[in-house]
């Protein structure tokens, strides 16, 4: 018997494949016994003044690590994520273990990484991946699109270009999206929402129903012609490893588009639909992002649509990996259209000047820094609200925000007073963890203080990070190997990734 196949009988057996690949946007099957944890990662822009920023008591003394906490005292920089204060973490005394100027973060605010090349005119470059970046290629389900990548109004020019992106990979810049109609067509092309409601949901579920059947049946027969011309090829020949490909390619496609009645492990749950992929008028494209020239009313708007797009990519289950940068210091302008912030022109009177104000609660120019920050919190509070009003398609019990970590970062420090404006990557940076309790086991709703032990660098949290991500993927996979790391990143820290952060 020959110990050779021909291309045309593994092209055969493989002819199904295409067939299968896109129900898996119409519905989500889950894998194992709980939901997988997704991941935002947020950056800002600018610094924030510590004496608004700093979570106080309700008699407006400060809060201290682990007591109640107040959000929002007036002028608070993050009042507007008070309503969230259940599901959020705030961090004081993580610091980047580098001297940096805060324009020049971007390689290290997400990636635990040193940066390099941090001179003034200059891209700051790395060798590290975002966390956003090294969880995709640890954890990324079959045929997942890659991270989304949204820049709100962050078009890139002049010596702004170290204003650059914070996704990275193995020191790579990922290419941001700014205008939110390229995303949606992106992510969306091909998904389209079934008929919930009349005559035509009938309809179209048993249309659903019969292509689902017909995909299974097609499915089936690919596997069976594969195993069968598995058995003429020793396994170790160029053409059974060929074929011990397509088995685990085909296998994917079968976890992809869930067990047939009776099949499958026990326990697994059925599909659960409820992917609703944004429209065009939801999400509104924005070609004045594209060219330099943003139309600044468009702010909000376009922050809303860059989160309805996440939410949805989400609960399509096309990605569970986003990062999101909310705007750059080029278009320090932006102010002038946000509301709750005093008009002005807000880069030179306030930032540059603010290392010279008296740093105290009632400092206008501190009040307007906290009001400019406050809104971009605001934006991550839009973020919360569309993720809390969508079901976890593996856990319909719960929200997408009880299994979405949101990481938010700075391109600023929190600023003592009198302190350098641009600020200095080894004082207190900002950090925010918000979201996902349930799959990370962390307890939210307090403030964690590193300062009392000197401080501790940013990559303790990614790697604390990174372990629940990995452990979490083992509880909805139960075949996952994780990988535990003790560091993530470069800058070693005296604490156990373990106990410092429950």
């Amino acid at each position: 018997m020959s110990s050779s196949v021909s291309r045309r009988a593994l092209l055969g057996a493989a002819a199904a494949f295409p067939l299968v690949n896109v129900l898996r946007s119409r519905s989500a099957w889950a894998v194992g016994r709980v939901a997988p944890l997704r991941l935002v990662t947020v950056h800002t822009p600018f610094q924030v003044p510590e004496v608004l920023f700093h979570p106080k008591t309700a008699s407006g003394a400060q809060a201290v690590a682990g007591g109640p906490m107040v959000l929002d005292y007036a002028n608070s920089a993050l009042a507007s994520l008070a309503r969230w204060q259940s599901k959020l973490i705030v961090f004081r005394g993580l610091t980047y273990g580098q001297a940096l100027n805060g324009h020049h973060t971007g390689a290290t605010v997400f990636t635990g990484a040193s940066a390099s090349n941090t001179v003034d005119g200059a891209q700051p470059s790395t060798v590290g991946s975002s966390l956003e970046q090294y969880l995709f290629s640890r954890l990324a389900q079959p045929g997942s699109l890659t991270p989304m990548v949204a820049g709100l109004m962050s078009y890139q020019f002049a010596d702004h270009d170290k204003d650059d992106t914070v996704s990275v990979l193995q020191g790579t810049p990922q290419g941001m999206v700014s205008n939110p109609g390229d995303l949606l067509a992106t992510y969306f092309a091909n998904v389209h929402p079934p008929a919930t409601s009349g005559q035509d949901a009938g309809l179209v579920d048993a249309t659903a129903a019969r292509l689902l059947a017909r995909r299974q049946k097609a499915l089936s027969v690919a596997q069976a012609g594969v195993r069968k011309l598995s058995t003429r090829v020793p396994a170790s020949s160029t053409s059974g490893k060929a074929l011990s490909q397509h088995q685990t390619a085909l296998q994917s496609l079968s976890n992809s588009l869930g067990p047939t009645a009776g099949a499958g492990d026990a326990g697994v749950p059925g599909p659960v639909l409820g992917c609703t992929p944004p429209t065009s008028a939801q999400v509104p494209a924005d070609p004045s992002c594209d060219d330099g020239n943003p139309d600044l009313t468009r702010v909000a708007q376009d922050s809303l649509s860059f989160s309805r797009l996440i939410t949805e990519a989400f609960a399509c289950d096309l990605t569970r990996f986003a990062s999101f940068k909310l705007s750059s210091s080029s278009f320090s302008v932006i102010a002038n259209e946000m509301p709750g912030v005093p008009a002005g022109e807000f880069h030179a009177r306030v930032s540059h000047a603010n290392g010279s104000t008296g740093g105290s609660a009632g400092d206008a120019l501190d009040v307007q820094l906290a009001a400019f920050k406050n809104f971009w919190h605001s934006q991550v509070a839009v973020l919360m609200d569309q993720l809390a009003m969508t079901a976890d398609p593996f856990a319909p019990t719960q929200s997408l925000l009880d299994n979405t970590v949101i990481l938010v970062g700075s391109e600023g420090p929190i600023q003592s007073p009198g302190g350098d404006p641009h600020g200095n990557g080894q004082g207190d940076q900002l950090y925010l963890l918000a979201g996902g309790g349930v799959g990370t086991g962390f307890a939210m709703g307090q403030l964690v203080d590193a300062r009392a032990a000197g401080g501790l660098h940013h990559n303790a949290l990614f790697t604390n990070l990174v372990n629940a991500f990995e452990t979490n993927q083992q509880a909805y996979d139960p075949a996952y190997t994780p990988r535990l790391l003790t560091q993530y990143g470069d800058f070693a820290f005296p604490v156990s990734p373990t106990d410092w952060l429950k």
